[in-house]
């Protein structure tokens, strides 16, 4: 799940349409409200307070001085590839993880009460239907509570210092979700590792109630309502593999 794209803040609007790299197009008048430093989220309305956390892709690379004592699965029982239990238990939790050799594995299903993998081309692994996962901008949510395919405000984390030095402008696209990820709940995406530092420098800690303003609604060609390469997230999630 992961397409490390980090947003500037810039003073001229007609670069609005590279905010996100799929099928949002924004009004450069929309945009000079998303980059008012005074208050930049007054024109949203207001969805409610949804409680956060965060997820990642789980990397191969901090658990290779384990024993390789499991394996990855595929909906086939093909074996991916061989790895430490402690990092399937990982890639279990995330619902994607990045193998030593560089490929991308995302979940596909559950077969005999075990967790399935695909390998995905997408570098930071898949959101819902054909949405690849952007850190810092992809949030899980409850389609019942936010649409999907939605871009949402999320007055907390704008001004945040991201990783590569940037500010964050406060917009997440609704494109995944989870099973534990109900009513008001949502689950934001960090990119490789876990980088949940980010989040608690910004003063945004676990379960904390964040304000989501609704942006725009979802587009007519969202990726969320293409075909879903995967089977449905378990409602009770991670399941307790073998």
């Amino acid at each position: 799940m992961k397409r490390r794209i980090y947003f500037l803040l810039v003073s001229t609007v007609c670069a609005i349409t590279v905010l996100f790299t799929s099928d949002t197009k924004i009004t450069a008048n929309m945009s000079e409200r998303m980059f008012s430093e005074s208050s930049p989220q007054v024109d949203y309305d207001v969805l409610g307070k949804f409680r956060n956390t965060y997820y990642y892709s789980a990397l191969e690379s901090e658990y290779q001085e384990l024993a390789i004592d499991d394996e990855i699965l595929d909906m086939q029982d093909r074996v991916l590839a061989k790895v430490s239990r402690k990092f399937r238990r990982a890639v279990d939790i995330e619902g994607t993880g990045k193998l030593i050799d560089g490929r991308v594995i995302n979940y596909a299903g559950v077969k005999n009460k075990r967790i399935r993998y695909r390998v995905t081309e997408n570098i930071y692994g898949d959101g819902v239907g054909s949405c690849a996962l952007v850190p810092f901008h992809t949030v899980a949510v409850d389609r019942t509570k936010i649409a999907l395919g939605s871009v949402v405000y999320i007055d907390e984390t704008y001004n945040m210092l991201l990783p590569d030095g940037t500010r964050h402008n406060g917009l997440w696209k609704a494109e995944d979700v989870g099973g534990a990820i109900k009513r008001d709940r949502i689950d934001l995406f960090v990119g490789e590792g876990d980088q949940g530092e980010v989040l608690e420098a910004a003063g945004i800690g676990h379960l904390e109630a964040l304000t989501v303003r609704l942006v725009s609604p979802p587009s007519q060609d969202t990726c969320t309502r293409l075909p879903e390469t995967a089977e449905p997230i378990p409602a009770q999630w991670p399941l307790q593999n073998p």
